[in-house]
C-alpha cells in the first residue's frame, strides 16, 4: 500500500486525500509544501518500484517530461495530473491543489521583487460622465438589431427601424 495510505482502511479515501496528509509528507519544517514531483516520486513511483522510464511509458509521456516534473524543474499541468489520476488513482484535484500551494509559497518568497502600485479610484469630482450618442431609435432596439445583424455574419440586410 502507498505510504500515505498506511493509516487508511478504506481505499476510497484516496480520492479525497486531505491537505494535511499531503503537507506532512514533505516540504520543510517551516510548513512550506513540497513540489508535487517529490510527492509523486516518493508516494507513487517508489512504492510501486517504477522507474522514471517505466512510469513515463505508463503515463504516455516522454521520459524527460516526467523527469523534469519529478525533479521539481517543471510545474504539474492539468494534463499530467489527469494522466496520474487515471494511471494511479490519485485525484487530479488533489495534485493540482498541491501545485497551487507550492506556487503560492514560491511566489510569496519573491514578493518584494514584484513592484506594482495599488490602484486608486479617481476622486468623484474628476470623473467624466459617460456620454451616450443621441439617437432617435431606442437603445434596446438598436442593440437587438445589431445582434441579429452580427449573429448572421452581417449578411442579412437588417436595418434600423424608421422612427
Amino acid at each position: 500500500m502507498l505510504a500515505f495510505l498506511q493509516d487508511t482502511e478504506d481505499v476510497s479515501e484516496l480520492r479525497a486525500l486531505p491537505t494535511w496528509k499531503v503537507h506532512r509528507l514533505g516540504g520543510d519544517r517551516k510548513g512550506n509544501p513540497p513540489h508535487p514531483g517529490a510527492f509523486i516520486r516518493t508516494e507513487i513511483l517508489e512504492p510501486l518500484e517504477l522507474s522514471v522510464t517505466a512510469a513515463a511509458q505508463v503515463l504516455g509521456v516522454s521520459r524527460p517530461t516526467l523527469s523534469s516534473l519529478l525533479n521539481g524543474q517543471a510545474d504539474l499541468s492539468g494534463n499530467m495530473a489527469l494522466r496520474l489520476e487515471k494511471a494511479f488513482g490519485v485525484r487530479m484535484e488533489t495534485l493540482m491543489r498541491m501545485q497551487a500551494s507550492y506556487d503560492i509559497v514560491q511566489t510569496r518568497t519573491r514578493e518584494k521583487s514584484i513592484t506594482v502600485r495599488r490602484y486608486r479610484r479617481p476622486a468623484a469630482s474628476t470623473r467624466q460622465p459617460i456620454r451616450r450618442a443621441a439617437s432617435s431609435t431606442p437603445a434596446s432596439i438598436s442593440v437587438v438589431t445589431r445582434q441579429i445583424h452580427f449573429s448572421h455574419g452581417g449578411v442579412i440586410g437588417c436595418r434600423r427601424p424608421n422612427s
